[in-house]
């Protein structure tokens, strides 16, 4: 009787052990995938954001003025956000700096 409840309890405490390495090992993979996942966007943004300044330098040459630089992004490392301007503020400031040069 004894020798009996000892065996299951070696038994119980071996397949929690076993279940436990397989919870932990499911979730070292899924934070393996999540960083890659953030790598991967990572790049994406900075190609992104080359392109976009790319695209301004090429506005700003046809057009002369800074009116192309609708489309372009801040992102602040230490926050690690993202913030957009709005389209219209190129436009505003071409307009704004043509109408103080023309007083």
């Amino acid at each position: 009787m004894v020798a009996s409840s000892m065996v299951f309890s070696f038994f119980l405490c071996l397949s929690n052990f076993i279940l436990l390495n397989l919870v932990m090992a499911v979730l070292m993979q899924e934070l393996q995938e999540a960083m890659q996942r953030s790598q991967k966007t990572q790049s994406s943004l900075s190609v992104l954001m080359s392109v976009s300044a790319a695209a301004n330098k090429w506005a700003q040459k046809a057009t002369g003025s800074e009116a192309g630089s609708v489309v372009s992004l801040n992102i602040s490392p230490s926050k690690g956000s993202v913030e957009a301007p709005s389209p219209m503020e190129g436009a505003l400031a071409a307009v704004k700096r043509k109408n103080s040069t023309a007083e």
